[in-house]
């Protein structure tokens, strides 16, 4: 009887460490990957037409899931959304802190990328236009109308666009 106790109490010690582990290990999968605010995301890519793990994936890249991140040009909230750009997409008084709630800044930055996917119809020049600007990513095109990796001027928006796919992929497993 003492033997069967003794056997049960490793076995539920090594179960528990096991269990530990995995939920450690979970936890720490959480920090690396976020996968807060699925709702808003599946609901205003939906309602733009556009793939969640794309939304999922540019919001990881711009702000890590931080709902308060503040960039020092200006870009708020978890889509780093520029005030400006936010102002034409928000039906009604607009106010700048409105980018600080998460569901209004995905509505805000879902309403953009569409507007983006609308007038270029390509996922690298789409990328490139949220992360750098429309008037940069024209000069760059010159006359083609879908944009290149070559064309791009910013290393910094080139390492952009490749986090942006890569991370992606990880996202449509979750989505």
């Amino acid at each position: 009887m003492e033997k069967i106790k003794k056997e049960t109490t490793c076995t539920l010690l090594v179960l528990s460490a096991i269990f530990i582990s995995m939920l450690s290990g979970f936890m720490f999968f959480r920090k690396l990957i976020p996968l807060d605010y699925k709702k808003e995301i599946v609901l205003y890519s939906n309602k733009n037409g556009l793939k969640a793990e794309l939304v999922a994936s540019v919001i990881y890249a711009e702000s890590r899931f931080n709902k308060d991140a503040k960039s020092t040009k200006g870009a708020i909230g978890l889509m780093q959304i520029m005030p400006n750009t936010a102002k034409s997409f928000y039906n009604g008084d607009f106010e700048q802190g409105i980018l600080y709630d998460a569901e209004e800044n995905i509505k805000i930055g879902t309403t953009y990328l569409k507007y983006l996917f609308d007038k270029y119809q390509d996922e690298i020049t789409v990328l490139a236009c949220y992360n750098a600007g429309e008037k940069n990513v024209l000069e760059w095109m010159g006359t083609d109308k879908r944009l290149q990796k070559t064309q791009i001027r910013y290393t910094e928006t080139l390492k952009y666009i490749e986090k942006v796919q890569k991370i992606k992929k990880i996202y449509k497993i979750y989505y």
